[in-house]
């Protein structure tokens, strides 16, 4: 299983949300949006990406219900700050 997940130090823009749409395409089983802002949140789930919203809880703790506990298969940053991993997080492989 292909999971995927897309972040940013803030908030996932446009750009996000097409790299996350372009996943789906290509045929990842499950990607996933950390985002805050209803809107985009809410836009995701409409194309079928799951969304994990950081203002309710830890996006980390999140991600592993989604994906029964392991991490995710890819973690990619959707901005133009600094690398990162999964809000600086404990999701290592």
């Amino acid at each position: 299983m292909e999971a995927v997940v897309y972040n940013g130090p803030r908030e996932i823009g446009p750009v996000g949300l097409m790299a996350a749409n372009s996943a789906m395409i290509q045929g990842a089983s499950k990607v996933m949006i950390v985002d805050r802002h209803p809107d985009r949140l809410r836009l995701s789930e409409e194309v079928g990406v799951i969304p994990i919203d950081d203002s309710k809880g830890d996006p980390v703790e999140q991600v592993m219900e989604h994906t029964g506990g392991g991490v995710p298969t890819r973690v990619a940053n959707a901005s133009d700050i600094k690398p990162m991993t999964l809000r600086d997080t404990k999701i290592r492989r």
